[in-house]
């Protein structure tokens, strides 16, 4: 006699809750389909612009131009907590509510209307205008490739400038 269809409706009779719950955890834990997990950035019609080259050449002054110019919200993500220190303070300088976010500190601002924050700390709740995602080259580093992948995947912005040295192309595409 066969005694696997036997086995088997035991099997689900005694572990058929369990087998769903993994079947579920499964799904929920799928990384395979990355265009799925942001769905409310992926509704939106994005412009990516990628600003690649050389070290010093301009990049991310040419992208926080576009930024300081949008007449809607917009934030500036990067890798460091100086450089989103120092861009908080040159937007604050020129007199644009911005609010800081990095993993050691937050500065609030009434009336905010952009953020300056390290990539990690990505606002993927907040309709933007306008994202710079600097160092965009990090999407390869074992370390932080992931952050770099949720805030270009997930970041709600109309455009986002990716800035980076030219090795960022094919990951950008």
């Amino acid at each position: 006699k066969n005694v696997l269809p036997f086995l088997a409706s035991r099997i689900l009779a005694e572990h058929g809750r369990a087998l769903a719950a993994h079947a579920s955890l499964a799904e929920l834990t799928n990384l395979t389909r990355p265009q799925d997990w942001y769905p409310m950035a992926r509704l939106s019609r994005r412009t990516i612009v990628a600003h690649l080259g050389p070290t010093n050449s301009g990049k991310t002054h040419g992208a926080m131009e576009h930024l300081l110019a949008a007449t809607g919200p917009g934030a500036y993500l990067g890798p460091l907590r100086l450089l989103a220190l120092e861009l908080y303070e040159k937007m604050t300088a020129q007199g644009v509510y911005t609010n800081l976010a990095t993993g050691q500190e937050r500065r609030e601002v009434p009336f905010a209307t952009h953020r300056a924050a390290t990539v990690e700390m990505a606002a993927l709740d907040t309709d933007y205008d306008v994202v710079v995602l600097d160092e965009a080259q990090m999407l390869a580093d074992d370390g932080r490739g992931h952050a770099y992948a949720r805030a270009l995947l997930g970041t709600r912005a109309a455009t986002v400038h990716a800035c980076g040295g030219a090795e960022a192309e094919g990951m950008l595409r």
